[in-house]
């Protein structure tokens, strides 16, 4: 436990960034002008709260840190129950794992998707059916795949609650209206799935992995993972197989066969401590504990070190826009998140998804992430450069091309005809 408190606490940096204190987080979410989030409210809620006791940015990654410690604790209670002899492998797994502390360490809900999801499986393992049904609307209104929490329970013991359907019922009269609305702002975010990527998520998780998609390395330790475990079969609870397999397998298959693109890496980090179990079922410690700790830390060490050599680095940013009134641009919408959590807020933060948000006759400052698929489909600023004039341009580099972001300045031209104002509108 302290070392995945050191580990955790020390990728927070010890950036001293103040953040507005006017700001309201979950206001700019869910209800602000110009901006919903696409995920439920319920962690923008506790980041609110959490906010009250201090501002920093250190301070606000701590939430994610404290959810990530005590989902190690929930997942010792868990094993206890299962497989005492394995608490020390698989909490030690857990706690140097590379996947599971980078989430620790952002401002973002996984941490806590994955806290939800053991307290609702120890509430439900436990016959505490009331603490169950409280976790279960915690994950759903936290991360929209807390909902595989539903099918998932079928596989616990005891299998049925009466919470069940009103939980349910509760979730739907918020998500029905707030992903219909979704609807009407179709973005194109990401590529459909191939059976290479559903093999490479499995690499990813096991080993931490931060490269483009195709990482070879991710591809060859989820294969590695996969073969072993369908040749070895261990004899684990059938929860834990429907933990690892059932979101994996859904997500990849609502993605090949449905125009819902929903497959991306990250959601998969609540399931690691199944594939951790599985793995601890199936080869003795002496043998794993060594690759893995080696395998992790080898990744872990030198993000550490320099995390925004693989991330994008939404402080410098922050840090580049000055406190002038012009309007900030930030395109595509979704990438506004990162940018509430530094005080830029509506009206002044504008989310841009399509050329008619976009007002003219004023200056602004344009916050893109130029490799992002919407982006390159959209091209907006082709239009923005027939009109403004490019003040200066600030590049914040990544070894991800995902992780890029870019910083433009753009002035009105004095005395510009109209032409401009009926092109923006």
């Amino acid at each position: 436990m302290a070392l995945a408190a050191a580990l955790r606490f020390y990728s927070l940096g010890s950036a001293s960034f103040q953040i507005d204190e006017a700001m309201s987080i979950l206001g700019a979410a869910q209800w602000r002008q110009g901006f919903q989030d696409v995920h439920p409210p319920l962690y923008y809620g506790l980041l609110e709260q959490w906010a009250r006791f201090g501002l920093s940015e250190f301070w606000l990654r701590s939430s994610s840190v404290l959810a990530s410690l005590w989902s190690l604790m929930l997942w010792v209670r868990l094993l206890r129950q299962w497989r005492p002899d394995l608490v020390l492998p698989c909490g030690l797994m857990l706690a140097v794992s590379f996947a599971d502390l980078q989430q620790a360490r952002e401002i973002r809900m996984y941490a806590w998707l994955q806290l939800w999801t053991l307290a609702y499986f120890v509430a439900w393992l436990e016959n505490r059916r009331l603490l169950a049904a409280l976790a279960l609307v915690a994950a759903s209104f936290t991360h929209l795949f807390g909902l595989f929490l539903f099918p998932l329970s079928y596989f616990c013991r005891p299998a049925w609650s009466r919470w069940l359907p009103a939980v349910l019922a509760l979730w739907l009269a918020w998500g029905v209206p707030h992903y219909l609305a979704q609807r009407e702002h179709p973005l194109g975010l990401r590529q459909t799935p191939s059976l290479s990527m559903g093999v490479e998520a499995i690499g990813r998780l096991l080993g931490g992995r931060i490269a483009p998609f195709g990482d070879v390395v991710s591809l060859g330790l989820g294969t590695m993972a996969l073969a072993w475990l369908l040749w070895r079969r261990p004899s684990c609870p059938r929860l834990v197989y429907a933990w690892a397999l059932l979101p994996w397998l859904s997500i990849w298959l609502v993605s090949r066969l449905t125009p819902l693109q929903i497959f991306e890496f990250k959601y998969l980090v609540w399931t690691l401590p199944a594939w951790i179990f599985l793995l601890a079922s199936s080869l003795r410690a002496r043998y794993l504990l060594p690759v893995w700790v080696v395998l992790n830390l080898a990744g872990a060490f030198p993000f550490l070190a320099d995390p925004h050599r693989w991330l994008a680095d939404w402080r410098g940013v922050a840090r580049a826009i000055p406190g002038a009134p012009e309007v900030i641009c930030v395109h595509p919408s979704m990438m506004a998140a990162p940018l509430l959590c530094y005080g830029y807020q509506s009206p002044r933060l504008q989310p841009v998804d399509e050329w008619s948000q976009v007002v003219p006759q004023r200056d602004m400052i344009w916050v893109s992430t130029p490799y992002h698929p919407y982006v390159m489909q959209q091209q907006l600023l082709v239009g923005v450069r027939k009109f403004w004039k490019l003040g200066k341009q600030i590049d914040f580099p990544s070894l991800l091309p995902s992780g890029e972001i870019q910083v433009t300045f753009w002035q009105w031209p004095q005395g510009a005809n109209g032409d401009g104002e009926k092109q923006g509108r």
